[in-house]
């Protein structure tokens, strides 16, 4: 861990893009190999989908904790309803009735923020 850490970051220092995509490998670096610097490497998600949720865009995840799909397929209805002028939701979350799982992922940009209640 500690020699792929260094070298993210000399490629850093070099000028690359790097991040941590999320499994602590910086702070484990940090914590149990002494290399306090590893923590320059920005993380992912402050790095790159932070700066999509203040301009109200980007992952979306949701989950039917009822475990029904036909919850999910509502939802993505929802959403496709909200944002009518992004046709690309419309090819990402198409209303399917073979969807299986109570889950589902969207990538939707506004400038308005929605609540749901």
């Amino acid at each position: 861990m500690a020699a792929h850490i260094s070298a993210m970051l000399e490629l850093h220092e070099r000028g690359s893009i790097v991040f941590d995509c999320g499994n602590s490998l910086r702070g484990q670096v940090a914590d149990r190999r002494g290399i306090a610097e590893a923590f320059t490497i920005p993380g992912f998600v402050p790095e790159f989908i932070r700066p999509l949720f203040c301009k109200g865009s980007g992952p979306f995840r949701g989950a039917a904790l009822s475990g029904n799909p036909e919850d999910i397929l509502t939802t993505d209805q929802a959403i496709l309803d909200l944002f009518p002028e992004k046709k690309s939701l419309g090819r990402s979350l198409p209303p399917h009735p073979k969807k299986k799982k109570p889950a589902a992922v969207c990538h939707t940009s506004s400038s308005r923020r929605c609540t749901t209640t």
